[in-house]
């Protein structure tokens, strides 16, 4: 599934690609990132992560303003929490699915088991 990070309204939030990727490689060593130079994709960079025997997918918008994901939902949900550290918290993100089924707003203290437990039956 793919899960989504973004503000709810257009603003005049804008992702640094060279900055998200310095720190991508500083938080974990193995990511591979390409830019993305096809006109015609919606994304300007995406990245892999391995972690444990997965692979977590990740790519900028075109607009600077959203994160896609692909992955299982935790290591979704620990990036979103990662990448709320990394953006200025003026900036109000909320973390949801393609089909927005549910969405999680991602504040300083949203935890990966508050965001997990909207996506997952138990």
């Amino acid at each position: 599934m793919r899960y989504l990070i973004s503000p709810k309204e257009k603003n005049d939030l804008s992702i640094d690609l060279l900055l998200i990727s310095e720190k991508l490689k500083s938080e974990w060593s193995k990511v591979d990132i390409q830019t993305i130079i096809n006109p015609n994709r919606k994304y300007s960079l995406q990245w892999q992560i391995p972690i444990e025997n997965r692979i977590l997918e990740g790519m900028v918008a075109k607009d600077r303003m959203s994160i896609a994901l692909e992955g299982d939902i935790r290591d979704c949900a620990k990036f979103a929490l990662w990448l709320r550290s990394q953006i200025d918290p003026k900036y109000q993100l909320f973390f949801y699915d393609q089909g927005y089924s549910a969405d999680v707003e991602l504040r300083k203290e949203t935890t990966e088991e508050e965001i997990v437990k909207q996506f997952v039956e138990f």
